[in-house]
């Protein structure tokens, strides 16, 4: 007997991203505004719900749930996004 289930994340999530050496690389709007149309477009995909988040010129937080069929091997790693190897 097979079982398909669907299985929804119910959990909440509180992630942390910081500028390496603490440079106050978010200070100015125009890259406050890269990471809220970020947030925006994951909203609008329907990939996770954004609860709050925070941005400060250093570092920001975000609280998020993922949505859908949307799971943390769906998502790139810093590497991946950089193209960077070690």
């Amino acid at each position: 007997m097979r079982f398909d289930f669907q299985y929804r994340y119910l959990d909440l999530y509180f992630t942390t991203a910081t500028i390496k050496g603490w440079k106050h690389l978010l200070k100015p709007d125009k890259y406050k505004q890269i990471i809220t149309d970020s947030f925006e477009f994951l909203v609008k995909e329907k990939s996770v719900s954004v609860y709050g988040f925070v941005i400060m010129p250093n570092h920001f937080h975000w609280i998020w749930q993922m949505q859908g069929t949307t799971t943390l091997s769906h998502a790139a790693t810093p590497d991946e996004i950089c193209g960077t190897t070690h």
